[in-house]
């Protein structure tokens, strides 16, 4: 029977080793975006020009509940900084918040979704039973939408390793709470 430390022990190996590839994959490819080759510059003579090379309008991620207690919220990343997040249930914050992505990681997720072909992805996988959640990407391009839906983990692997980035994304960013 396994403990809670070594349960624990394996997440961080996993995250860690999610982490590494990710990191790998940076390094074996030329990264795409300027950017992408200076993970660590905040601000650059050219932000505004590497905000426009940005291919997508808009990322999202959309995470519907289930009968138990699957976190619901939605998170909107915008070219040129702009975030917004609506929690609804089992999260960390509830209600409506905006915030600011940085360009490096919006760059990133625009970067693994073509070198993946995200956008080639069939619009809806199934599982075949009831009471699990349903995962949504949306990609927007030039007005266009590219929606993704995932219910019960069925989607390709490369999937399921975007939205763990998403969220690690979003776990980065400094949310205010919303007025509106």
């Amino acid at each position: 029977m396994k403990t809670l430390f070594s349960t624990i022990k394996a997440l961080k190996y996993q995250q860690l080793f999610f982490e590494f590839i990710l990191f790998w994959t940076a390094m074996k490819y030329k990264p795409k975006y300027e950017i992408l080759k200076y993970p660590f510059v905040l601000k650059t003579p050219t932000i505004e020009q590497d905000w426009k090379a940005m291919p997508f309008d808009s990322l999202s991620l959309e995470r519907s509940g289930c009968f138990g207690s699957c976190p619901e919220f939605s998170v909107i990343f915008y070219r040129g900084g702009k975030a917004s997040y609506n929690g609804i249930a089992y999260t960390k914050l509830k209600g409506k918040y905006s915030g600011e992505v940085w360009l490096y990681d919006y760059a990133l997720l625009s970067s693994f979704i073509e070198r993946v072909g995200m956008t080639g992805y069939e619009e809806c996988y199934q599982a075949k039973w009831t009471d699990d959640e349903t995962v949504t990407i949306k990609i927007i391009t030039n007005g266009k939408l590219k929606e993704i839906k995932d219910y019960g983990h069925q989607a390709p692997p490369e999937f399921q390793a975007f939205v763990v980035l998403f969220e690690k994304i979003c776990d980065k960013v400094k949310w205010n709470k919303s007025t509106k």
